[in-house]
């Protein structure tokens, strides 16, 4: 029996026109359709199927140019299978029911392979709530061949708003094949705007980013490059991106830096391992670079990382605090073997609100500083408010060494109120320790071991012989009577924040990347 013949007619036609408007809100909402999963074989599938099941899956990436995907969809490529070109990704999770990329299967990751066929190999362009995971990516151009603008994995914000919560975990992304200078590409790159007519942008920033268990090598320009509009102090478009967490990643082989994060409030970068940055200087480049930095960021943290054998002889120091940066703390981290130094701080002569606020605490420098241009700590332009306490400086080889290095940008404007509290400074040369000239650092309370030029005046200093400080796999060992009491230096000891190297470090990362999706 037909219940609408049996209505008060008003109240039939009522009925019929809820139903019909929740008809047309199922079609034109495409949330309405959730929860779908799409599977990729680069063996055994084909485009024809309806690439729902593993049995039915699709064959090519340019099959999911046509999926605008929602909240609970996942894409999953088959783990073995390899596939050439770009994966275009578009769409949106939720909060509680993020889009899922990753894999399924046993074997080795997913391979995309760019193959210099496209700029960027995976692009999420004004994503929300995405989890990227377990793939393998590289952008190699045959015939060793490089271009500029080079990327493994890129993911854009330019629509304007606010773009949450982008996970990017257990990534192998290798042999990017971009310039050695700056406008090379990068292995991650992430990017969001402020207003532009020029790109055709609108205020856009991300607010939540996690990059996390990510091995990346042979890659040029950046390591992970999350960026933004840096200049707050020019414009309105000063609209920094928030809760970004880049830790427990790998990198080695960079053209240039290892990671570097631009315009973020209260960013971390944390428990992360940096081999061999900046080789692009090797073959001609030309752009200074770092291990590590944050540049026109609020409150960020850099701890517990680890930066080796930089190769950079413009900059090369292992960790930068850069331009228009606040109230930074970089804390517990070992720099070992970095040829421009352990740490630069610096600040552009111009700037109406300069670098200033930072805290290094609590690490540990071994062998920093060696190479012509070489100094342990730089301090370049009108920084202000830099505060060292409890680290340790120690070279172990009978070598002369600039400890401290001002750069004044040709204004006599270097840092103001720098100061070295309760530090360690052991070498087994000779210590450059102040240049002539340099007025207004502050030095408290420190232990000098061997021999020094430029001896600052210290009103509590405590000399002792060295090898009485030394180090051994990253532990600082001192003698029983080492002056603790009477300096209050209490070192960092690298053993206790799980930073000594790994014979196995690399076969555990691998291991990682091999697993499945649950």
């Amino acid at each position: 029996m037909n219940r609408l013949t049996h209505m008060p007619l008003p109240t039939a036609c009522l009925l019929v026109l809820v139903l019909a408007a929740c008809a047309g809100c199922a079609r034109l909402n495409p949330a309405a359709a959730t929860g779908r999963t799409w599977y990729l074989d680069s063996r055994t599938g084909d485009d024809r199927n309806n690439g729902q099941t593993p049995e039915t899956a699709w064959r090519t990436l340019d099959r999911v140019r046509t999926i605008r995907f929602g909240p609970r969809d996942r894409l999953l490529l088959r783990a073995g299978g390899r596939w050439t070109g770009g994966l275009q990704l578009h769409g949106a999770g939720s909060q509680d029911a993020p889009v899922i990329v990753g894999r399924y299967g046993d074997g080795p990751p997913p391979l995309l392979a760019g193959e210099g066929k496209v700029n960027t190999v995976v692009m999420l362009r004004n994503g929300r709530y995405w989890e990227i995971t377990d793939l393998e990516i590289t952008n190699t151009i045959p015939g060793g061949k490089r271009r500029n603008n080079m990327h493994g994995l890129t993911v854009l914000a330019n629509a304007g708003g606010v773009f949450q919560h982008i996970v990017l975990r257990r990534l192998h992304v290798h042999h990017v094949s971009g310039g050695w200078d700056r406008h090379g590409g990068a292995g991650i790159w992430l990017r969001s705007y402020g207003d532009s007519p020029k790109y055709g942008t609108r205020k856009s920033r991300f607010d939540g980013v996690l990059i996390e268990d990510c091995y990346i090598h042979n890659v040029s320009f950046y390591g992970i490059m999350l960026s933004g509009w840096e200049n707050r102090y020019r414009d309105e478009r000063w609209f920094p991106s928030r809760n970004v967490v880049v830790r427990n990643n790998f990198t080695h082989d960079t053209g240039g830096d290892s990671i570097v994060l631009l315009a973020c409030d209260h960013p971390l970068i944390e428990h992360n391992e940096a081999h061999r940055c900046c080789i692009g200087q090797l073959h001609g480049g030309k752009t200074a670079a770092v291990g590590m930095w944050p540049h026109s960021c609020d409150s960020a943290v850099l701890r517990y990382n680890r930066v080796v054998d930089n190769q950079g002889v413009h900059d090369g120091e292992a960790f930068d605090v850069d331009n228009n940066c606040r109230d930074t703390l970089v804390e517990y981290n070992w720099s070992w073997n970095n040829p421009g130094g352990f740490l630069l701080v610096c600040s552009a002569p111009d700037e109406p609100s300069p670098t200033h606020g930072v805290t290094v605490r609590y690490n540990l420098s071994i062998g920093d500083g060696r190479s012509r241009w070489g100094r342990i700590v730089c301090i370049a332009g009108p920084v202000r408010d830099i505060t060292f306490e409890n680290n340790v400086f120690l070279e172990k080889d009978d070598a002369r060494v600039a400890f401290f290095s001002p750069f004044d940008y040709g204004k006599k404007s270097w840092g103001r109120d720098v100061s070295f509290g309760h530090n360690v400074f052991a070498t087994a040369g000779t210590f450059d320790f102040l240049p002539k000239g340099v007025t207004g650092i502050r030095c408290l309370a420190n232990v000098y071991a061997g021999r020094f030029q430029g001896w600052p005046e210290d009103p509590q200093a405590e000399t002792v012989p060295y090898p009485a400080v030394s180090a051994r796999n990253g532990w600082v060992q001192l003698p029983p009577d080492f002056p603790v009491a009477h300096t209050g230096c209490r070192p960092f000891d690298v053993r206790s924040a799980g930073l000594l190297p790994s014979n196995t470090w690399l076969e555990q990362r691998d291991a990682s990347l091999r697993r499945s999706l649950p």
